[in-house]
């Protein structure tokens, strides 16, 4: 009797120590999801977040310069644009995710390829497989949640232009909603009450209950929060991203110091990033989709990765042909002129 009683309380404590971490484990899903199904389940909660919290504020602008009578078109072009910008580099994140599931095999693979044993087939250099994906993507930095898609060869501009114009959104937001604060919920004149009000986030919706402000004065004052908060988590990944641009590195070459292809310098990094004439790049910063020609790609399949005879040509013909085009429209506005 003893010894069964003995093998059950056994039995009993390793099933209460299996349930516990399965739990624990359920938990550490949700926050670091490693499977394509919570990985799913954690894109469409951020990205839903994020959504939220843009159009909010654009309704929250919109409704304040409607009812003071300061709406103007300008100011609705203005929301448009920033809110265009940001589903558009969003949606090409997605739409460019660099998967590589081309099934290559070899008897003896190339220089700096290897295989995937999730995958079973040869992946080049600096590929490596997403357990949230499930495929192999090439020059893999990360798997983005915001997106639901792996930041990597083709898609990283399109990944820093969606920061950027969210930071420049955030602060545009910031600079319309703040001044609503004294109006709806208390003004910050340093007094013990104002310092709890803005300072003490669990404290806010004691405010409008005590009478201090109003409901949609802490609404604004959660929202101003989620703003900042976002432009912290905006602003710190595109410095990492920047950073990891001018050093032409990832993730994972940035943790395990591997500088193989770092040794270029940084305008050749950026150029293989943002094309080989920067000076079109304020043109990418307005038009998404603008096709600039990068040759990025070249060290794919063991070709050489863009040497600066390429770059250099690549310029010269790029500058030719802005050239081409400045002389055609000069001509032709001269002809017009003559005409009239």
């Amino acid at each position: 009797m003893d010894s069964s009683s003995g093998y059950a309380s056994i039995n009993m404590s390793n099933s209460l120590g299996s349930s516990k971490k399965s739990t624990k484990s359920k938990k550490l899903s949700f926050w670091t999801p490693k499977t394509p199904e919570s990985g799913l389940k954690a894109f469409k909660c951020q990205s839903r977040a994020l959504w939220i919290l843009i159009i909010s504020s654009a309704i929250v602008i919109e409704f304040d310069r409607l009812s003071t009578q300061s709406f103007t078109f300008w100011h609705l072009f203005l929301d448009t644009v920033i809110i265009y910008e940001i589903f558009v580099n969003w949606r090409l994140v997605k739409l460019k995710n660099p998967i590589f599931n081309d099934g290559v095999w070899f008897d003896v693979p190339p220089r700096g390829w290897d295989f995937c044993v999730e995958c079973h087939h040869h992946r080049p250099p600096r590929c490596h497989h997403c357990p949230v994906c499930d495929i192999c993507i090439l020059k893999r930095n990360h798997h983005c949640f915001f997106t639901g898609a792996c930041i990597g060869l083709g898609n990283q501009k399109n990944f820093i232009l969606f920061l950027l114009w969210d930071i420049l959104g955030i602060i545009y937001a910031l600079y319309q909603i703040t001044p609503l604060l004294s109006k709806y919920y208390i003004p910050l004149d340093g007094s013990l009450k104002s310092i709890i009000g803005y300072f003490m986030p669990p404290f806010y919706v004691f405010f409008p209950v005590l009478g201090y402000s109003t409901w949609l004065g802490t609404f604004l004052m959660f929202l101003e929060i989620f703003l900042l908060c976002g432009c912290l988590i905006a602003g710190s990944l595109l410095i990492n991203q920047i950073k990891l641009i001018v050093l032409n590195m990832t993730d994972y070459e940035s943790a395990h110091e591997i500088k193989t292809y770092s040794k270029r310098g940084a305008v050749f990094n950026l150029r293989l990033i943002f094309g080989p004439n920067l000076c079109l790049l304020p043109l990418v910063l307005i038009w998404p989709k603008f096709n600039v020609k990068s040759r990025e790609s070249d060290c794919i399949y063991g070709r050489p990765q863009y040497t600066k005879v390429m770059l250099l040509l690549e310029i010269f013909i790029s500058r030719q042909f802005i050239l081409q085009r400045l002389y055609l429209i000069t001509h032709m506005t001269i002809i017009f002129s003559k005409k009239m």
